[in-house]
Parts: C-alpha cells; sequence; structure tokens
C-alpha cells in the first residue's frame, strides 16, 4: 500500500510538456525536444493542469513592433504625467486668468529691461569701435601702422560686441517662448476652471 502511495505521489509531482508537432497536433510529453522550444510550450501535471506557458519566441520584426509600442506608451505616459504636473502648478499658483495675465506683464518688463541695457551697452561698444577706428585710420593716414594695443582694443570691443548682441538674440528668444508659455498657461487654466464648473 505504501509502495503505491508513493508511485502515485512520484507521478503527481512529475511534469509534462505540451506543445504542437510539425503537424499541428497537440502532444504531451516528459521531454521537450529543443526545436520546440521557440515555438512555445506548456508545462502541465499529469493530470493536464497547467502550470507555466512559455510564449513562443517574437520574429524580429514583431521585437521592433513591441518595442516601438512600449516606447511609446511610455512617452505617452511620461507626458500625462508632465500635464497633471502642469495643472496642479496652474492651479495653485493662480486664482484666476488675470492673475496669470499680470505675471506675463511683470516677466515680459523683465525681459525688456534686461534687453534695454544690453542694447545700450551695445551702442557704447560701437561708439568706442568707431572712435577706435578713427585713430587707427589717423595712423594709416601718416603712414604708419596702428599701435598693437590699439588694435588689441579693438579686436577686444568687437568681441564684446559679438557676446552683447548673441546674448540680445537669445533673450528675445526666452522673450517669445515666455510669451506663449503664458498663453498656454491661461488657456490651459481657463480650460480647467470650465471643467471644474461642469463638475459641480
Amino acid at each position: 500500500m505504501l509502495t503505491v502511495l508513493l508511485a502515485a505521489n512520484v507521478g503527481a509531482d512529475k511534469v509534462f510538456y505540451r506543445y504542437k508537432n510539425e503537424q499541428g497536433i497537440t502532444v504531451q510529453s516528459d521531454r521537450l525536444p529543443p526545436e520546440i522550444v521557440a515555438r512555445g510550450y506548456q508545462v502541465v501535471t499529469a493530470g493536464g493542469d497547467v502550470l507555466k506557458t512559455v510564449p513562443r519566441e517574437l520574429s524580429e520584426s514583431e521585437l521592433k513592433l513591441r518595442a516601438e509600442r512600449q516606447e511609446k506608451r511610455q512617452r505617452e505616459m511620461e507626458q500625462q504625467e508632465k500635464i497633471q504636473k502642469w495643472d496642479k502648478s496652474l492651479v495653485l499658483r493662480y486664482s484666476n486668468v488675470d492673475e496669470i495675465e499680470a505675471a506675463k506683464q511683470r516677466a515680459l518688463k523683465e525681459y525688456d529691461t534686461r534687453i534695454g541695457i544690453l542694447n545700450g551697452n551695445l551702442m557704447s561698444l560701437k561708439g568706442q569701435i568707431e572712435a577706435e577706428q578713427n585713430d587707427a585710420a589717423n595712423y594709416a593716414r601718416r603712414g604708419q601702422a596702428a599701435p598693437e594695443a590699439l588694435q588689441g582694443r579693438l579686436q577686444a570691443l568687437k568681441s564684446e560686441v559679438l557676446y552683447a548682441e548673441t546674448a540680445i538674440d537669445e533673450l528675445d528668444q526666452e522673450r517669445v517662448a515666455t510669451e506663449l508659455q503664458f498663453e498656454r498657461d491661461k488657456e490651459r487654466f481657463q480650460y480647467l476652471m470650465e471643467l471644474a464648473g461642469k463638475r459641480q
């Protein structure tokens, strides 16, 4: 009796592999042919209960498609998270659209002030360059080469002009981007307020 029970337990613990062969016929065996692994199979008990399902290996094109879908889902999740943070920030910072407009005007005024200062510096630098160039021309009219110190000052002034012009261009671009962002904030805030009103 004990031998029979032990044999039954051993049989119950043994696992089998269920798969389809080349002819599409379902086979259950205690051995798994190596060529079947890529097609997928199930690990089952002697009674046919499924313990594990191993899916078939995906083709290169299927793997690429799966990766693209996962990447798309990831981008969508990141975009959704970004929007949620944006919404939360808007609701915490502002009570109405007028406050957003006022914040926009303050930010733009700050840009205008910084750009104005740089433009003033730029005009001053160009005036200095003109004066130095006149000095260099006087030397040339006398048939003399301009002193190295004068040439060095001219080069330094031109570098400062280039730096100032670049800074002004960057600030102009930032100003435009800032204005557009505030306009987007206003539209989004208005949408959130309308949505909240509908829910009440």
